[in-house]
């Protein structure tokens, strides 16, 4: 024997959620390249489905190193160079546990995510300026593609394009908004993407950006890196060295109104089967109740009431399947007394 390897598991699951399994289509996917030092086992690739039927690992990342600090090394930037969009993945968990010193000295037992619970689950913080300039780089660009009209009479017409301009006031800027978790950030733009004017919660910076391949090199005089902005539906996650940022593009017209109309409903917080409604419509219930129990990939989760309310509807039977994101039961105010 010689050296120390390391084994990592990539799984479709969401580590912030208690670890909850993440199902639904893979869109994007990429592992870093195998060489002597680093390995990947894995059977998905994009396109695949990850089911409620089976355990939800991806992929098994190996590595090599002549020492067990080596071999963290290693390991870590094979997890800087993962990828994987459209499910939630526990990478940027494990980078937090390799990167951690427990780990690393290898002081560590079955108690470790417990012992440094803060450390492994630090708050998310806001967005990195550069992760937000790179989504919305991206999503102009795109948009500026899918133009289509401009191009019928008059290709060369400012009528047809979605930059910048305006006549009279160079200073016009594009808004574009994203969420990062419960936070709502707008990002402007204005100016060409090789002089690009960037103003992020009232700070104003400059910034250059130019494709790369399927990436982009951003360059604010400070810091430069190259970026790759994934779309899965509303998701733009990002992917550089060092950096991973999952935003939601903030369309200002599709979600009109949404709030008020979702005011009430418990939506499942992932696909699954429904294996017990202990509630009916017209109950009464406390805070904490369970009101409907799912399993999914040989787990068991419980939908609790977030506050005493009246059952007015239950959407959906034992037995039954049911997405991510579904209304499973309808709570209303309790009556005054």
């Amino acid at each position: 024997m010689h050296g120390h390897a390391i084994e990592a598991r990539l799984y479709a699951e969401d580590p912030e959620r208690g670890f909850l399994p993440s199902i639904g289509r893979i869109a994007h996917w990429r592992m870093p390249e195998a060489s002597a030092r680093v390995r990947i086992d894995t059977g998905v690739a994009a396109g695949d489905e990850v089911s409620p039927y089976y355990d939800p690992m991806l992929a098994k990342l190996v590595v090599w190193g002549e020492d067990r600090e080596r071999a963290c090394a290693t390991l870590l930037a094979a997890l800087a160079d993962c990828e994987v969009a459209g499910v939630a993945t526990n990478i940027a968990f494990l980078e937090r546990v390799v990167a951690h010193e427990a780990f690393a000295t290898g002081a560590l037992d079955t108690g470790l995510i417990e012992k440094h619970h803060a450390a492994l689950f630090p708050p998310a913080g806001r967005p990195p300026a550069l992760a937000l300039i790179a989504a919305a780089v991206d999503e102009l660009a795109h948009a500026r593609g899918d133009a289509g009209p401009r191009h019928d009479a008059d290709p060369h017409s400012p009528w047809g394009a979605t930059d910048a301009w305006w006549p009279n006031s160079v200073h016009h800027a594009v808004v574009l908004a994203f969420a990062d978790g419960d936070e709502r950030v707008e990002v402007r733009l204005s100016g060409p993407f090789d002089a690009l004017s960037v103003d992020i919660h009232g700070r104003r910076t400059g910034a250059r950006a130019e494709r790369t391949g399927d990436g982009w090199m951003l360059d604010t005089g400070t810091q430069r890196i190259t970026a790759r902005v994934v779309r899965a539906g509303e998701d733009r996650l990002v992917f550089a060295r060092g950096l991973r940022r999952r935003l939601r593009y903030l369309d200002p017209l599709a979600h009109a109104g949404e709030e008020a109309e979702r005011a009430g409903h418990l939506a499942a917080p992932m696909s699954g089967t429904v294996v017990a409604v202990p509630v009916a419509v017209g109950d009464r219930v406390e805070r904490g109740a369970a009101l409907v129990v799912l399993e999914a990939m040989k787990m068991e989760h419980t939908i609790v009431a977030p506050a005493a309310g009246i059952v007015s509807a239950v959407n959906f039977a034992v037995g039954d399947r049911v997405p991510e994101g579904a209304d499973l039961v309808d709570l209303e105010d309790p009556p005054a007394t």
